[in-house]
This record gives structure tokens, C-alpha cells and sequence, in this order.
């Protein structure tokens, strides 16, 4: 498996551990972690390990790892439940407005 290097490397700074506490804490040796932040190769079990160490998921080592949801496609479900939503409120408004209209202009 594949991980980030420099995601590696920002969490063993964030934390500031060497690589020597980082190996302790996950239980795995130091020539791995060594391998890891070199060239970012390491076994499943290996990134499990350090990504429990850190408290992140796995996928957040990954290289393909993105910050962001989704895969940035148009979902129409969603534009027309806000659609939807927009078009009531607005009823709900418009409504609320003939009646406050009405009780400036006629009184209660």
C-alpha cells in the first residue's frame, strides 16, 4: 500500500513525536517507519497501525485520499430537493405577506 509522505510526516509533527516514539506507539519497527515516510510504501497491517497511532482512518494516509465528499458530479436528486425546498418557502412567504398586507391595510 501506498501513503502520503507528507501526510505522515505533518502527523508525526503535529504531535511532535521522532520517528523512534511513532514506532513505540504503533507498535511496529522503526525501519518501517523509516521506509514509510522515504518512499511511502508500507504493508496494510503497517498503515493500520499508524493510523491508529495518530487516531485517523487508514484512507486519510492514502495518497488518493481527498478532503472533500463526493466526486464533485452534479447530483439532480439534490438540485430538486433544494429546489423544491426554495419553492415552498417562498409559498410560505408570499403567504405570509397577502396576510400581513392585508391586516396593514384592513386592520385586525
Amino acid at each position: 500500500m501506498n501513503i502520503s509522505t507528507t501526510k505522515l510526516k505533518m502527523y508525526r509533527a503535529e504531535n511532535r513525536w521522532s520517528q523512534e516514539r511513532l514506532a513505540e506507539v504503533s507498535g511496529i519497527s522503526l525501519r518501517t517507519i523509516q521506509r514509510a515516510e522515504k518512499d511511502g510504501r508500507c504493508s496494510n497491517e503497517s498503515c493500520m497501525a499508524i493510523a491508529s497511532a495518530f487516531g485517523v482512518s487508514p484512507a486519510e494516509l492514502d495518497d488518493e485520499f481527498k478532503s472533500s465528499i463526493g466526486d464533485g458530479s452534479l447530483n439532480i436528486g439534490g438540485v430538486i430537493g433544494i429546489t423544491i425546498i426554495i419553492a415552498l418557502i417562498s409559498t410560505i412567504i408570499a403567504w405570509e405577506w397577502n396576510d400581513l398586507t392585508y391586516l396593514l391595510t384592513y386592520g385586525r
